[in-house]
């Protein structure tokens, strides 16, 4: 499965802004009725995904995603839709390298609005641990032993990271 994703094509984004990120990792969503449903996030630009081609990103800059989103900010936000991509009965839950069908339901959760970059990033990326079973009522991790294992893998770079 590893060797499938290292071998699979991945054009350059435009920028970050115009790049859709799927979550891998399944999430057990339950509603007030006491019904279950899996489903992995997935966090589209408004507009579309936008590449560059091969000749295009052979001429970018080693940081040209980092040093174009500040530009176009200074501009416009970036705006994305926050969805969840459904399982459906069979469909593996506890395993980040299988992929779904993209014939499986979206349920649009809302929009993401991007205005700025803060500019104490580099001192919150130090100070900051991300956890990705911090959770709100209502959604729980799946038994997928990569997402579990997960939050023991951040705490040690946090810890490498205070240490720096």
């Amino acid at each position: 499965a590893a060797l499938a994703f290292v071998q699979m094509p991945k054009p350059a984004p435009v920028s970050f802004a115009t790049e859709s990120f799927y979550g891998v990792n399944a999430f057990k969503f339950t509603n007030a009725k006491g019904e279950t449903q899996y489903g992995r996030y997935r966090i589209m630009p408004i507009n579309g995904a936008e590449f560059l081609t091969k000749e295009q990103a052979a001429k970018e800059a080693p940081n040209y995603l980092m040093d174009e989103l500040p530009v176009r900010l200074s501009k416009a936000p970036a705006k994305f839709k926050i969805a969840v991509q459904l399982a459906e009965k069979g469909d593996v839950v506890n395993d980040p390298t299988v992929v779904w069908p993209e014939t499986r339901k979206q349920v649009e959760l809302g929009t993401l609005i991007l205005e700025n970059i803060d500019a104490d990033g580099v001192k919150f990326e130090k100070a900051t641990m991300f956890n990705p079973l911090v959770l709100a009522d209502g959604i729980d991790a799946s038994d997928d032993p990569i997402l579990l294992a997960r939050p023991a893998a951040y705490a040690v770079s946090y810890g490498r990271r205070l240490g720096q």
